[in-house]
């Protein structure tokens, strides 16, 4: 059921009314928040190539909501296992809008994949197997795959994914299923993470993405090129400051690779270019809200402990303090509170369950803490230690309404599976 919610911006007794029906810990999902980052994003690669499509990645936030949402502006899926393919059917998408890839994939997981009309993106040799005995099972239908290529874009450690292109591999993949009538590879993929968030490795995957589909695909076009994500995401300036080099924004990720790629193909009749993003969509639309329920000092250190934990937030428990909102109670402040120098701490047995450190402030008991660009692996990473996991409320901003997207988690959701 949808509770109203008498005014559109967080504050301590909305929060409050909330924490009275879901709990003293929360997040909250901006679904504007969402539509607009990705009409944003696409829109910006669209101005340089038309035939650009957004493939949504599901290991981010496979919040199913949210790639429902995903689903309806007409993005694709991009799934790396069995659990996140059958999300992406049981929330509506089709077949042909879901690209399976991921290093390991069952007979089972391809073939059903495979001849739904899914693209399967090759990881590893043994998978032409699996594609085999699924073109021999069915005959009459077409099998359209891609392959995901590896290659060096400058990372200090060489991926371990996909098929090294500067070796026999890829060449060995095409001449595999070469002979196979029904088995055709549609297009070529990549994807690399870390240091590949550069403006700068973006067009240079792009281009050697480009000039491996005019080495291979000697005839025709491939139907696909998919540059994969890695991409960043609008950030508060607080968080921005805390890394070593500048944020990319949309339009220059788009300036990069889409520009660079219509340097090779014609933008409205060339192949599809895909981009696989994730925190770039949703790293902002989503904040974590956390009671303080407790403050004290300890050797001259200031702490207030929070019904959250570091991870709800950051489940790698990196070191970097995200963008954060105390918000009082207007009158009725309790009488124990912290001062200067404070850090947030959680509700964990872990010494390193620290949600901010040296926070500068008043913080009361009672008040809320509200953490923001917590969008992205939270959910997916955050496992039920020590307590069930907490709601997810989505905030419908045409209706100024908070309603859950995820309940609660219950002693039964973490323990039902186990064997008394």
């Amino acid at each position: 059921m949808k509770q109203k919610m008498s005014e559109l911006n967080l504050t301590w007794e909305n929060l409050h009314k909330l924490g009275g029906k879901y709990g003293d810990s929360f997040y909250i999902w901006d679904i504007a928040g969402v539509e607009a980052n990705f009409k944003s994003f696409l829109e910006h690669f669209r101005n340089y190539y038309k035939k650009t499509t957004l493939a949504y990645s599901y290991k981010t936030n496979y919040l199913p909501a949210l790639c429902a949402l995903i689903n309806r502006l007409g993005g694709y899926a991009e799934v790396v296992s069995r659990m996140e393919y059958d999300l992406a059917r049981g929330i509506g998408a089709a077949p042909r809008d879901i690209i399976f890839n991921g290093p390991v994939k069952s007979l089972a997981d391809i073939e059903d994949a495979a001849l739904s009309g899914s693209i399967v993106n090759i990881d590893s040799f043994y998978e032409i197997d699996f594609l085999k005995a699924a073109a021999a099972k069915s005959p009459s239908r077409k099998i359209s795959i891609g392959i995901r290529c590896n290659f060096d874009v400058g990372e200090e450690k060489r991926s371990r994914f996909g098929v090294d292109v500067e070796s026999d591999a890829l060449e060995n993949i095409f001449q595999a299923v070469k002979n196979i009538d029904n088995i055709e590879i549609a297009g070529l993929h990549c994807h690399f993470s870390t240091a590949a968030r550069s403006v700068e490795s973006f067009a240079l995957r792009t281009g050697k993405m480009a000039e491996l589909s005019k080495k291979h695909f000697k005839k025709d076009a491939p139907r696909f090129i998919d540059i994969g994500g890695g991409f960043f995401g609008p950030m508060a300036p607080s968080l921005a400051r805390q890394f070593s080099f500048p944020i990319p924004a949309y339009r220059e990720y788009a300036q990069a690779a889409a520009g660079k790629f219509a340097e090779y193909y014609e933008p409205e009749s060339g192949p599809e270019l895909i981009v696989e993003p994730g925190i770039a969509i949703v790293g902002d639309t989503m904040k974590f809200a956390a009671r303080i329920v407790g403050v004290k000092k300890i050797n001259g250190r200031n702490y207030a402990v929070c019904s959250g934990t570091a991870f709800n937030i950051k489940p790698s428990l990196h070191g970097m303090n995200l963008p954060l909102k105390v918000l009082s109670h207007p009158e009725n402040r309790s009488s124990r509170w912290v001062e200067g120098e404070v850090d947030i701490v959680g509700f964990t047995c872990v010494e390193k369950d620290c949600l901010y450190e040296k926070y500068t402030g008043r913080i009361y008991e009672g008040d809320y803490v509200l953490f923001e660009q917590v969008g992205g692996y939270t959910i997916v990473l955050n496992p039920p230690f020590i307590s069930p996991l907490p709601a997810i409320l989505a905030y419908d901003a045409r209706e100024e309404e908070y309603y859950p997207v995820r309940k609660p988690g219950t002693f039964e959701d973490v323990f039902s599976p186990y064997v008394f």
